[in-house]
């Protein structure tokens, strides 16, 4: 009993040790591990892609293959039934007009038919507007791929392609609606031959973006609008990947273009900042102090090149997520969320200082999720850090 006791006592004073040893914050394995957040996330989100998220009222919505909500300052997310039913596509949802007063827009497949659904409070849609009809000849077939608003406006981008699958050069097409009828917007009409990047608005103009060319003007439907690429005379030869206008707490807004081989355009910089070696995608602003702003930038794959998740900082130095780490707050944190992530789309509510990011998680693990959130708080003026909605 005795040699016993002794043993007893002897792994106590081991065990004792080994914790106080585990609890040294100077310890190298524990300290590289102090950042990390538990994710755990809704399963709506899991190993799925996000491609938008916004507010409309006292709620959130984020797009999947379905419309999921929560309210504001709740963590459950659920499925937004539309026209009664949650047995849908969603193929592209949007928010036109701001956060108090908008309308979702929604493209859901039901059964093989395409509608474009419209609510003011994300309980009773409705779908009275027509989209426009399509005939094409031959193989030819056509689908409507997005949504895009900007100020209040509704765009409706779709293609042409070969229904047999054989190698065909795809025609796109841009829609402006006026009323309750779509017609084309005249800076591609009637087509464009090269993928449409989006429609955004700002400082009295709308800019509409193709792969290849650049617009703006001050119509909505685009009548007016001028090519305006030549304001940015590097991007000649390049293939712009993404287009945002956006505004923080100590700008009045600028227009930023991205490009397929990691540049960045801010407002009539004509030169440009090369900024990843793989593409860039979409831009928000977001506090970076009581009175100044950090840019996040977010990047795509490219071949067998993976994303990198985004680029932080102003513009003319951004730097990787995990090296700048205000909103990820710790590089730990940055990599174990969407460091290797495609992100699609940003979303930031200044009511509730709260960035969204949207990206596509892929499927290897069930730790991985489409929607993020960090929060910033004007008292420490410090993120919270990515986790997992």
């Amino acid at each position: 009993m005795r040699t016993q006791g002794r043993l007893l006592c002897a792994a106590s004073i081991l065990l004792a040790s080994i914790l106080a040893f585990s609890c040294d914050n100077s310890y190298g394995v524990y300290k590289g591990v102090q950042g990390e957040k538990s994710q755990k996330g809704t399963t709506s989100f899991t190993k799925t892609q996000v491609s938008n998220a916004f507010r409309l009222g006292s709620n959130y919505y984020a797009a999947t293959m379905t419309l999921n909500s929560k309210a504001v300052g709740d963590s459950v997310w659920s499925t937004v039934a539309i026209a009664g039913t949650t047995d849908y596509r969603l193929q592209s949802a949007v928010l036109a007009g701001d956060s108090s007063a908008g309308t979702i827009y929604a493209l859901v497949e039901t059964g093989g038919t395409v509608n474009v659904y419209r609510s003011v409070d994300g309980a009773t849609w409705t779908a009275d507007l027509t989209l426009p009809a399509q005939t094409y000849s031959g193989t030819s077939a056509f689908i409507f791929d997005a949504l895009f608003s900007a100020n209040g406006s509704l765009y409706a981008e779709g293609h042409a392609y070969d229904s047999t699958g054989a190698s065909s050069a795809s025609t796109y097409t841009l829609w402006y609606l006026n009323g309750t009828s779509f017609v084309h917007v005249n800076a591609f009409s009637p087509a464009a031959d090269k993928p449409l990047r989006g429609v955004v608005f700002g400082a009295g103009s709308y800019y509409f973006a193709s792969a290849d060319l650049l617009f703006n003007g001050s119509a909505a439907d685009g009548s007016d609008a001028a090519s305006a690429i030549t304001a940015y005379t590097d991007l000649s030869g390049k293939t712009i990947s993404g287009i945002s206008y956006t505004k923080g707490i100590s700008t009045a807004g600028a227009l930023y273009v991205a490009t397929s081989d990691g540049y960045l355009y801010q407002g009539g910089n004509a030169t440009g900042s090369s900024v990843a070696s793989v593409p860039l995608t979409v831009v928000v602003q977001v506090p970076a102090s009581a009175t100044s702003d950090l840019i996040l930038a977010g990047t795509d794959a490219i071949g067998t090149t993976p994303a990198v998740g985004y680029y932080e900082g102003t513009f003319g130095s951004l730097a990787i997520g995990s090296t700048n780490t205000q909103v990820a707050l710790t590089a730990s944190i940055f990599k174990s969320t969407v460091s290797t992530f495609p992100i699609h789309a940003f979303f930031y509510d200044p009511v509730k200082t709260t960035v969204f990011v949207c990206v596509s998680p892929g499927s290897s693990s069930s730790t991985y999720h489409g929607l993020y959130s960090s929060v910033w708080d004007p008292a420490t003026a410090k993120w919270s850090g990515w986790s997992a909605e």
